[in-house]
Order: structure tokens, then C-alpha cells, then sequence
């Protein structure tokens, strides 16, 4: 679909007001939080249907990222930046595990969100679920998304408000950290990863 350049210039204004927002109100606490949380169950699927619960998250280290594939600058920005985090962790990478979580299934298949999770880490797992599913693993995580008003008059454009997080996992699938890339260097990142990863 076409889109007019004034649409464009209005969505490419608002993400950067909303880019801003997440910031510094990304969900409510400090990225650098941490303490240990038990996930409530929750089923997505990978991208060859099979499905994907909190035990899947048992026995490795991940990086969980929520966002959407049609979003215009947070979530490659923090896509990005894990990569680069994961590339800091040297031969522990193999133990960490990034997932991507789709909050558009309106939009994003299963196809889409797993070409876009592997543009930024070859190994990087796509997941997505009905609006429902997302909605309780969202919940899960303590993640917060919406719809923002709409900045154009073509159908099936919108853009999402979303929390600004990456979720650390141990190997007991507990959330032990909340990291984002405005708070914390690449290096930084893979510094409170390593302990968790195998190098003290």
C-alpha cells in the first residue's frame, strides 16, 4: 500500500514523541531492576506451530524482547542492541537464548516475525500467539502494550505503545533482570550475563 508523504512524516513524528515516552516510562521501573519472578503459564507458538510455555525457558539463559515487526525505531533499536550484547558474551553466547515476542498478530505471521527476529541474531527465536495468548504472556512478564491513536486514515496502519524492556531468564526460567539500551552499554549488559552464563 501506498502512503502518502504527509502520513508518513505524521507516523515518523508520533513514534519519536513515543519513542521518548518509553524512555523514561517504559514500564514502570528502573531497567536496572532486579530480584527473581516465577512466570505464570502462558502458551505461544514458534514459527512451526509447535508450542512454547515457561518450562521451554528452563535450562539455558534467555533475552526476551516484546515489540512488533512494523515498528519504526524502538524495537530495532533494542533488537540490535542485544545482538550486541550477545556478541560481547564471547563463547558463552552459545549458552543464551534471544527470543523475540510478537505484540501485533494482527500483522505479524509466524513467516514475518521469524524473517525479522533472524535479520538481527541468526539464533534469535520468533514466538507469537492468538491476541489472547500474547495478551496473558504479556501479562506473565509484566508487560504493558497498547494501540495508539491513529496518525493516518489508511486501514491497517497503526503503531503500539509498548514496554521498553529485555527480560534476563536464568536457567530455572526466572526473570532476574530488566535491562534496556538507554541504561546500559552492550558490555555492561554482557557483564551482568556472564555470572549467569557460566563465567563468574
Amino acid at each position: 500500500m501506498v502512503v502518502t508523504g504527509i502520513a508518513v512524516l505524521l507516523a515518523l513524528a508520533a513514534a519519536l514523541v513515543v519513542s521518548e515516552r518509553r524512555r523514561t516510562h517504559h514500564d514502570g521501573s528502573s531497567a536496572l531492576s532486579t530480584g527473581s519472578v516465577d512466570l505464570a503459564p502462558f502458551t505461544l507458538a514458534r514459527s512451526d506451530g509447535s508450542p512454547f510455555g515457561p518450562d521451554d525457558l528452563r535450562g539455558r539463559i534467555h533475552l526476551v524482547y516484546f515489540g512488533f515487526t512494523t515498528c519504526p525505531d524502538v524495537c530495532p533499536t533494542e533488537l540490535g542492541w542485544m545482538a550486541r550484547v550477545m556478541r560481547r558474551l564471547g563463547p558463552l553466547e552459545a549458552n543464551v537464548q534471544p527470543i523475540f515476542i510478537t505484540i501485533d498478530p494482527e500483522r505479524d505471521t509466524a513467516e514475518r516475525v521469524a524473517e525479522y527476529a533472524t535479520m538481527f541474531h541468526p539464533r534469535m527465536l520468533a514466538l507469537r500467539g492468538t491476541p489472547e495468548q500474547t495478551k496473558v504472556a504479556a501479562d506473565a512478564f509484566g508487560v504493558v502494550y497498547r494501540k495508539q491513536t491513529p496518525v493516518s486514515q489508511q486501514a491497517g496502519f497503526y503503531l503500539l505503545d509498548h514496554t521498553l524492556t529485555t527480560f534476563v531468564l536464568d536457567r530455572d526460567g526466572r526473570v532476574v533482570h530488566r535491562i534496556a539500551s538507554h541504561e546500559m552499554t552492550p558490555e555492561e549488559a554482557a557483564a551482568l550475563i556472564r555470572p549467569l552464563a557460566g563465567q563468574p
